[in-house]
């Protein structure tokens, strides 16, 4: 039945549009889709994650305030908890007076919380649920972590139910080096000081300017990341003071070098001031952009895959002589690879008076009875082993920031191709760098996927590979990715993106999440095949039903303005009709009145 109301046919036609969206097609062409959440407070400085993905919940620290969300949907704002610096000039607009919260890592129910407090750094212990169980716990190094522009990592090593220890690295902008900070803490309730040791000589301390990138504890080690700035010739390491460093740094120059440092476990129970155990080695990145080789000397990003992964994954970046934008590339660094660094040997070093010192040819290794072991590496850290990085990709920008890694779940069918998603980011853009490994042949396929463009900067990054989602953090909100975004690729003429897309898969009919496998007999619809054919057919039949209605609208006028302009023409007909007889009719009447006339005139001659 043709419907000829127009306006009851836009109606239909806004309805099914409706439902189409309830239905879950995208309209817009969109490639990703996400949900904001914003924070109240003004200039938050979000930089802080914590995933809690046993409980579904998403922590966020930033300035003077914890958020706590739902990693599944982060509008649903579950609590927030103020924690304002303890001093005079805490509702100062200058950021240096507040709180920023540097760290937040889980024991138990519990949450060790890090902060700047306004210069005067201090930790709190909170339950999960956000009830304050330790007003403030003091640190004994009072420049620890002060600065909120400073770098800082750190990690939790549990011991056991009651104990653990908390490795913190960051920089102390008072006294221009950098130190790494052990403490032993206890998760009790009653903990209210935490005596940190910096347990490094003056020889083995960083350089200014240091930036710690990332910490993470493999087996019975903690590694730190981190760049620093360092003297070396004729590859020797030159050990000197600072005071040295500076007198000298034309002669010797001075470069940006990125390295793995080294703790044991076992360390923390040594008496003394010196480290036994820590070393350190060189990361060597280098990927090929334009046909030109690029060697990264600076470490931007670092990121372990959980749950026992292989590698580590880095995002580097270098400045280029002539070249305003520089360059950055991703590269992995073996796990392996570096355990095997750091049983070589030690590099050479010269002291202040350019005299070598006594080589130590082997570092101290992890697990032994260090206590018993006299040896130390007060005066050596840095091995003679190179760690070469796998390259990945390259851009043609040094402003690149921060790297996540994910591995799908192997689709059915596709169990032969292993995929890793990088996800970089740069000002207010994600880029996507897609690597497919195929077993049957050994063939590695990388290319740049998609990007997502935000409105704000991105200040930090976290990844859930259970819930294939991304967390990214500015000054203001808090922004979620769905990574799985098979339901954008609706028809068939979407086959390549979908089959390239890590994520999704193609079952003959639609991109899905969940595909069948090729040698699978039943055709069996599941639910988001269903959910794809039927807002098709809805989007089909509303249109078809729009563009029927739309014509006979504008036949039916064609008809009226037809029929009309017929009317017209016979009612112009009848009136010209009648204009011509009316002139007819006046003719004759003339000429009866000439007839008359000349009949009158002709009498009057004759009588005359």
């Amino acid at each position: 039945m043709l419907i000829y109301n127009y306006k009851l046919n836009f109606v239909i036609f806004v309805f099914l549009i409706q439902i189409i969206k309830v239905f879950g097609y995208n309209y817009q062409g969109s490639t990703k889709r996400y949900e904001t959440v914003e924070v109240e407070t003004h200039n938050n400085y979000l930089k802080t994650f914590y995933l809690d993905e046993n409980d579904d919940n998403l922590y966020v620290g930033g300035e003077d305030w914890i958020y706590k969300l739902d990693s599944k949907n982060i509008s649903n704002l579950k609590q927030e908890f103020q924690l304002k610096a303890n001093n005079k000039d805490a509702d100062s607009r200058n950021p240096k007076y507040h709180n920023h919260i540097k760290a937040i890592h889980p024991f138990r129910d519990y949450l060790f919380v890090c902060g700047t407090n306004g210069n005067q750094p201090q930790g709190w212990i909170l339950m999960k649920n956000f009830n304050l169980t330790n007003d403030k716990i003091h640190w004994e190094t009072k420049n620890f972590g002060s600065d909120y522009e400073n770098s800082v990592t750190s990690v939790i090593v549990k011991n056991d139910d009651e104990n653990m220890q908390l490795y913190f690295a960051t920089s102390d902008s008072k006294t221009d080096f950098v130190s790494i900070i052990l403490s032993n803490l206890s998760i009790k309730k009653n903990t209210q000081s935490i005596e940190f040791k910096s347990p490094l000589s003056e020889y083995t301390k960083f350089r200014s300017p240091t930036t710690f990138i990332g910490s993470f504890v493999i087996g019975n080690e903690i590694l730190f990341f981190f760049t620093e700035r360092a003297y070396e010739k004729n590859n020797q390491e030159f050990l000197m003071s600072e005071d040295t460093f500076k007198k000298h740094s034309r002669e010797y120059g001075r470069t940006f070098f990125s390295r793995v440092a080294r703790i044991c476990k076992e360390d923390s129970d040594i008496n003394g001031t010196n480290w036994r155990t820590f070393i350190k080695a060189r990361l060597a990145c280098s990927t090929t952009i334009n046909n030109e080789l690029v060697h990264f000397n600076k470490l931007k990003s670092i990121y372990a895959i959980p749950k026992n992964d292989e590698y580590f994954y880095a995002l580097f970046t270098e400045k280029s002589s002539g070249k305003p934008s520089g360059y950055s590339g991703i590269c992995k660094f073996s796990k392996f690879e570096i355990k095997q660094a750091f049983n070589s040997s030690f590099k050479e070093r010269i002291d202040d008076t350019n005299q070598t010192k006594d080589k130590i040819q082997k570092p101290n290794s992890c697990g032994k009875n260090l206590q018993h072991n006299q040896s130390s590496t007060n005066d050596y850290t840095l091995v003679e082993s190179v760690i070469n990085a796998t390259s990945i990709w390259g851009f043609l920008s040094d402003d690149f920031e921060t790297l996540v890694v994910d591995r799908p779940n192997k689709l059915p069918g596709f169990e032969n191709i292993s995929c890793t998603v990088y996800y970089v980011t740069l000002d207010k853009v994600v880029y996507t760098i897609i690597e497919k490994f195929n077993k049957t042949n050994n063939e590695t396929v990388i290319k740049e996927s998609n990007t997502i463009d935000f409105l704000t900067t991105i200040n930090a990054m976290k990844i859930s590979s259970k819930l294939s989602f991304l967390y990214l953090s500015s000054n203001e909100n808090i922004i979620q990715v769905d990574l799985k975004k098979c339901t954008i690729f609706w028809s068939n003429h979407y086959l390549k993106e979908c089959t390239f897309d890590p994520y999704c898969g193609w079952n003959n009919e639609s991109c899905s999440i969940q595909i069948k496998k090729p040698e699978d007999p039943i055709k069996k619809d599941n639910g988001m095949s269903l959910l794809v054919k039927w807002r098709t057919r809805l989007l089909v039949v509303g249109v078809s039903i729009s563009l029927i209605s739309m014509c006979t609208c504008v036949r039916k006028y064609i008809i009226k303005k037809a029929i009309k302009e017929d009317k017209y023409k016979k009612r112009m007909k009848y009136i010209k009709t009648d204009i011509i007889n009316i002139n007819k009719n006046n003719i004759k009447k003339d000429k009866k009145n000439n007839n008359k006339n000349e009949e009158t005139t002709k009498s009057t001659e004759e009588l005359v």
